[in-house]
């Protein structure tokens, strides 16, 4: 049964992938839906079972789903549909706009397939190696798709998000070189000498100085993939000249497998030296991604990078949080986790309808957004108030969570100057999301060809596009205000294996 799941996960859309780049428009787009929906459906068939019997092995033990497993790939694979939905209107624009050459739906749909299958796959598998091969593949996919407008921002964007994945990436595998040199020393030349199970149960056995060169290139590596300061430099530009749907994708799900990337070498980490070392790292890094974050989100004028800045600052908070340890702490984390990258995917596609129904991505073109193109600038708007953190919603209960959890660890002034930069956060992100939605828009504003309220056009699509940006967002706000029995045991259940214990 668990090996069909996975299949059905990972095998179904890589299959339609491969279909989809030959076939023509009509054919591709059929089989993106099969290839999305048996995905989403058999992945969450797969986390429910491992919240609700344990954890998970297939194929010999190459494949093992604990409960963080389970709720990363549940998250990977939700926003993997609402990116894919999404791209019915974004592809619909760029055939009106005439800017689509012959196969381009079935490449963008081949690409954005195996995107998804690759994300996916990552909190699937046991081996430290195997994950970095998947998620190595997932950035030679994604710059394929930020690069697919064929602009020459577009075209930059994607070889500096190249360079610098590879880069990062390449930090990833020293990382995980010296991790297998150190259990090696434990374990033999094995097979499963990088599996994650094995590692941790001899991790106080590991040679320590491997133990933190190893965490030190990881931190390097994975950081880079979730955007964190220092190493956040190529992600304002990759998210903000993809296609709107590869924005939601990269933001609400490849950061969030990255950060996973990272917790998995902080478990081993925090089990061979103790929680010092890489949670006094990962408060840092986090903090300073706080930092750095904010003045661009206060003085941006893009909407698209003001999105892409907000994630520099969510992903810091995450990491934040991996360093508070604790249980609240860290029931947070998944909330967080789940929470942005519901309502980030979905600011992604209101944005981008957005910009396709103005024709630029500067705010102040864009303002009175609430009046030209009602459906997604409320959806905007209400994204930006979660994505601040403002109450009722899931960011802001894991927000609380967060800092609560790091003033219970004892990590008391970190969680202060946190929660100070929050606040400024914000201010920031509320006086953008007034100005997007309404004030005046200049005069100079021309509205580009199309309809006022995007790319998506008649009145059965304009309903599908409002549920597809309405309903996200809704299980977001209820979140906040009641968080289901189902729900909050599978938080806690995470909380768990990433060293939290029980409340």
């Amino acid at each position: 049964m668990t090996e069909l799941l996975v299949f059905l996960t990972i095998g179904v859309p890589t299959l339609a992938a491969a279909g989809a780049w030959f076939a023509d428009d009509r054919r591709a787009g059929a089989l993106a839906l099969v290839g999305f929906g048996m995905s989403t459906v058999g992945g969450l068939v797969l986390a429910g079972l491992v919240f609700a019997g344990g954890t998970a092995h297939a194929f010999g033990g190459l494949v093992v789903v604990d409960a963080l497993g389970a709720w990363v790939m549940a998250l990977v694979l939700v926003v993997a549909a609402i990116a894919g939905a999404g791209s019915l209107g974004h592809l619909a624009h760029e055939r009106a706009a005439g800017t689509l050459r012959p196969r381009d739906v079935g490449r963008y749909y081949a690409l954005l397939l195996l995107f998804a299958a690759g994300l996916a796959a990552v909190p699937l598998l046991d081996n430290l190696g195997l994950i970095w091969v998947s998620i190595e593949a997932t950035t030679i996919v994604s710059a394929l798709l930020v690069g697919f407008a064929r602009t020459p921002a577009a075209i930059e964007a994607a070889w500096k998000y190249l360079i610098l994945g590879s880069i990062g990436i390449g930090f990833a595998l020293l990382g995980t070189l010296l991790l297998y040199a150190s259990s090696v020393g434990v374990l033999g030349e094995t097979s499963d000498a990088l599996d994650w199970t094995r590692i941790v149960g001899v991790a106080p056995r590991l040679d320590s100085s491997l133990v933190r060169l190893a965490f030190l290139f990881a931190l390097a590596g994975y950081g880079t993939k979730a955007g964190l300061v220092p190493f956040h430099t190529w992600l304002p530009d990759a998210h903000s000249e993809a296609p709107s749907p590869v924005s939601a994708l990269l933001s609400g799900a490849a950061l969030a497998v990255a950060v996973y990337a990272l917790a998995r070498f902080h478990l081993v980490t925090q089990a061979a030296l103790g929680p010092a070392f890489s949670a006094t790292l990962l408060v840092a890094f986090g903090l300073i991604s706080l930092a750095v974050a904010l003045p661009f989100l206060v003085a941006q004028g893009d909407l698209k990078r003001l999105l892409a800045y907000s994630s520099i600052e969510h992903m810091g908070l995450a990491t934040l949080a991996l360093g508070f340890g604790g249980h609240l702490a860290l029931v947070g984390f998944a909330l967080h986790l789940g929470s942005h990258a519901l309502a980030k995917s979905t600011g992604f596609l209101a944005a981008g309808a957005l910009v396709a129904g103005r024709g630029s991505r500067r705010i102040g073109r864009l303002a009175g957004s609430l009046a030209w193109s009602p459906s997604n600038g409320r959806a905007l708007l209400v994204a930006a108030l979660v994505l601040a953190g403002l109450p009722p919603s899931g960011v802001f209960a894991a927000e609380i969570a967060i800092l609560l959890g790091g003033v219970r660890t004892g990590w008391g002034i970190a969680a202060g100057i946190a929660a100070a930069m929050l606040a400024l956060a914000v201010a920031a992100v509320l006086f953008h999301a007034m100005r997007v939605s309404v004030a005046s828009p200049r005069a100079s504003t021309q509205v580009a060809p199309g309809p006022a309220g995007g790319p998506v056009s008649g009145r059965g699509s304009t309903r599908t596009r409002a549920g597809l940006l309405a309903i996200p967002l809704a299980a977001v706000v209820a979140i906040g205000l009641w968080t289901p029995a189902p729900l909050m045991a599978a938080l806690e259940q995470v909380a768990v294996i990433l060293g939290g214990g029980r409340g």
